[in-house]
């Protein structure tokens, strides 16, 4: 799964391979919690250390990257296990209007409608999920499950109109933006097919409603900002998407749901790759200003999965449906697989590899070189 994906995306910046929530949110509260571990790579490197566990004052300054959730604020001990599992204290914020992809976005927060009854949206050819088995519990938890995620790629649709005005704006390669007006008709054809899997399981007609959309799209104002955005919601945002969908396509077994994915799965995946290229144009063209803008997002680092459950049952799973802790992980996972081998295929970093979020880059990032 990672292989693929992460070959697609460095293809589309020149780099061939051997075989072998990021969105801006809102923040509602704080928990901090003592009850969690959080596990590292051992140490692979020096003869005399390999095997073991980096220490704990290092794996602090692996971990305690500020994300858009939660930061790891101290370590209690030191590694344990084959997989160095530390106990850690993680503040969290609970965020709202979070979502991974590119979500529209004005005025610092994520835009994104309520659902309403109809069918307005609904694909032609019906898309029905086999539903023997499934009790009342679990259609009412995948019918919420599968509207978020239609409320989600409803939101992106107006977030690639909105980045296809920007490279309008910044005079980007036609071809950009011929691929950014592709995307957003499979934008709108998730929010379809999400639409009629809700509505199978609510057992009643769902569609997205009004788009609160702000009093005028936010256009960037310079290159680096677009590139920065870009960064950010594409290079990150979508990449994540298209890693999530393979991983929920990978334990789905009803072939209504595995259809969905699939599409899913495979636009997001060419949804990232014009993240990337853009990226790299908006490099090519605006030089070190827009080099600086796009590291600044990048050494942010990725999310820390928040505290809970992540097991889901099984009958839920078949369905697509992962809890928010999974997917939480699925994404840290797919930062480390697909995103920060981009990263360095990109060379938006320039020579700085000390980034705090740089968990054993050196070993993610050696597949480029394969």
């Amino acid at each position: 799964m990672s292989s693929r994906l992460r070959t697609h995306l460095l293809a589309t910046l020149g780099v061939t391979m051997s075989a072998g929530c990021w969105s801006p949110c809102v923040s509602e509260a704080k928990m901090t919690t003592d009850d969690t571990e959080l596990c590292l790579p051992a140490d692979t490197g020096d003869a005399d250390t390999a095997g073991s566990c980096p220490s704990a004052t290092d794996a602090l300054s692996m971990l305690a990257a500020d994300s858009f959730a939660c930061t790891v604020v101290s370590v209690h001990g030191e590694g344990t296990g084959a997989d160095c599992c530390y106990p850690v204290t993680v503040e969290c914020h609970d965020f709202s209007c979070c979502a991974y992809g590119r979500p529209y976005v004005a005025e610092g927060s994520v835009r994104s409608a309520e659902a309403r009854p109809g069918a307005g949206w609904h694909p032609a050819a019906p898309m029905t999920p086999d539903l023997r088995g499934v009790s009342a519990d679990q259609r009412r938890a995948l019918a919420a499950f599968w509207t978020k995620n239609m409320l989600s790629e409803h939101s992106s649709v107006a977030g690639f109109h909105r980045f296809a005005l920007d490279l309008l704006a910044h005079g980007a390669p036609l071809d950009l933006l011929l691929r950014a007006q592709a995307a957003i008709v499979e934008e709108v054809q998730h929010t379809r097919m999400c639409a009629a899997l809700a509505s199978a399981y609510a057992g009643a007609p769902i569609e997205p409603g009004p788009l609160p959309m702000g009093v005028a799209a936010p256009i960037a104002s310079s290159l680096a900002e677009l590139a920065a955005m870009t960064a950010k919601e594409g290079c990150v945002g979508e990449t994540l998407a298209a890693w999530l969908a393979e991983s929920m396509l990978r334990d789905a077994t009803d072939p209504a749901v595995r259809h969905v994915l699939t599409r899913i799965a495979r636009d997001e995946a060419r949804h990232a790759a014009i993240a990337w290229a853009t990226v790299r144009w908006a490099i090519e063209v605006g030089g070190a200003p827009v080099r600086a803008a796009v590291a600044a997002v990048f050494a942010t680092g990725p999310g820390v999965p928040a505290p809970g459950d992540s097991a889901a049952e099984p009958g839920l799973v078949a369905h697509g449906f992962l809890p928010d802790r999974r997917l939480d992980q699925l994404a840290l996972d797919g930062w480390r697989e697909v995103v920060m081998p981009c990263i360095a295929a990109l060379g938006a970093l320039g020579g700085d590899r000390a980034a705090p979020w740089a968990v054993r880059e050196e070993l993610v990032c050696s597949a480029v070189a394969g």
